[in-house]
């Protein structure tokens, strides 16, 4: 390495990532013995819609009264020539890789892909995202999208939009060759290493499901479930990937949780507005309920209350004005959602799940005291332009 510069290690970056992981999953094995939950190790399998077999180290046969099925989700493969090169890497791979490229290609625009763009182009690789929707992140609002797609380009991310890629080709000097058509046009990168961001789908093969009359959306091989977690066989409950709601680890927890209490007979209802979403981007994305392009769409139903954090104290000290919090309320005033880009967007975001399962109001919102100075105020300014205008800008 030239003198005076830094060089990221790799093989200490994957060894920490791995250490952290394991701490995690002890402490969550501390926690199932400490509560005098059974551990079975091997894989499960239905056979009919009230037994479990167990293979592996602790082989059981169980017949139960209730049952959840929790399986995850699996990478969703792309079936394109050359998928198979091991230079073209799904993200499972990407997450254990020690081998930092000097170029990568990702295919993916959404939030899998511009999180690991991201991640790269911090470790000073030279990134090129393909995106096959016209707008990176197209499940966020367009406000999010654009200004992510402005950070990405001012960090030297290459973006492509509207790219189908057709597929890799390994070169003589040990690069890949990505072709991929984008306006009506062939074209072609060259990289050292490819990451194919393509998604996640339901874990349902090889569990016995097709033993059982458990429903199934014949588009995404989910699970059907209804408000309360229940399939279609009584007492059996589908939570978490498998059920394909929403694909996040909260979202899984929060139907986890739906699904015990209706076992108990507490059963309360399913809610997607409560539940965040997040991009871990470069500054962070977080939305919550109403987007603003739905309430812009529907104005006569909600107002946009906005405030940037060009304007506020602690995102300057941090050098992170970048971004704004939006926030929706309804025709009573009532908060529906927000999304916030910026700094600490991930934390902020659930102040907002907070007012919207509290029934509170913008003007709750706006009566609270916020600590100065805190990126939070953000969300106090949007509060008071929902109402009267934001006092600071």
């Amino acid at each position: 390495a030239v003198e005076g510069t830094v060089r990221p290690d790799m093989d200490a970056i994957i060894a920490r990532k791995n250490r952290i992981v394991r701490e995690l999953v002890s402490g969550v094995e501390y926690l199932m013995a400490k509560n005098r939950i059974d551990v079975l190790r091997g894989t499960a399998r239905f056979e009919g819609n009230k037994t479990v077999i167990v293979d592996g180290d602790d082989a059981q046969r169980l017949s139960f009264d209730d049952c959840i099925i929790a399986t995850g989700s699996s990478i969703r493969a792309l079936d394109l020539p050359g998928a198979d090169l091991p230079e073209v890497l799904d993200t499972d791979q990407a997450l254990d890789c020690t081998k930092l490229p000097s170029s990568i290609v990702i295919v993916g625009g959404g939030v899998t892909g511009v999180e690991f763009a991201f991640l790269y182009a911090n470790l000073g690789v030279d990134v090129t995202i393909l995106a096959r929707r016209n707008r990176l992140l197209h499940l966020f609002d367009e406000d999010a999208s654009t200004a992510i797609t402005s950070s990405a380009t001012t960090r030297g991310i290459h973006v492509e939009l509207s790219a189908d890629v057709k597929g890799f080709a390994k070169q003589p000097d040990g690069t890949v060759l990505t072709t991929f058509m984008t306006q009506g046009k062939t074209r072609h990168l060259t990289s050292n290493l490819v990451l194919m961001a393509g998604g996640r789908m339901p874990a349902t093969q090889g569990v016995g499901l097709e033993t059982t009359d458990i429903a199934f959306d014949g588009k995404t091989g989910a699970i059907i479930v209804d408000e309360r977690m229940r399939t279609k066989v009584d007492h059996v409950y589908a939570i978490g990937d498998v059920n394909g709601l929403v694909m996040l680890a909260h979202a899984a927890a929060y139907q986890g949780r739906i699904a015990v209490d209706d076992i108990l007979g507490n059963g309360d209802e399913y809610h997607r507005a409560v539940i965040p979403s997040v991009a871990y981007t470069d500054p962070e994305v977080a939305t919550i309920g109403i987007g603003v392009d739905e309430a812009r769409r529907d104005a006569a139903r909600y107002t946009v209350g906005t405030f940037s954090f060009a304007h506020n104290g602690k995102a300057l000290a941090e050098n992170a004005a970048d971004g704004f919090v939006s926030l929706i309320s309804d025709a009573k005033g009532l908060i529906r959602g927000a999304t916030i880009v910026g700094g600490h967007a991930s934390a902020l975001i659930s102040l907002i799940g907070l007012a919207i399962c509290s029934g509170l109001s913008g003007e709750d919102v706006r009566r609270a005291v916020f600590a100065h100075p805190t990126t939070a105020e953000a969300i106090h300014e949007a509060a008071c332009d929902l109402t009267f205008g934001a006092l600071h800008e």
